[in-house]
């Protein structure tokens, strides 16, 4: 039982780490979508060129996207 808690609260842990790196790292993306919410119109192009620049900067997911 109590090993299964610890396992819990890594995996929280853990989730909590992936997504505050990603907000942290997608910042732009993020701060593109809300100016366009603002707007009252969603330009998904700008934000898929955002998402791919963001990812094309990551060293492993480069490789993965050439």
């Amino acid at each position: 039982m109590g090993s299964f808690s610890i396992s819990g609260l890594v995996m929280a842990a853990a989730t909590q780490a992936v997504v505050g790196w990603s907000v942290a790292w997608f910042r732009p993306c993020l701060s593109e979508a809300h100016t366009s919410l603002r707007q009252k119109r969603v330009n998904i192009s700008n934000l898929m060129n955002c998402v791919n620049q963001e990812l094309a900067q990551l060293p492993f997911t480069s490789k993965l996207l050439r």
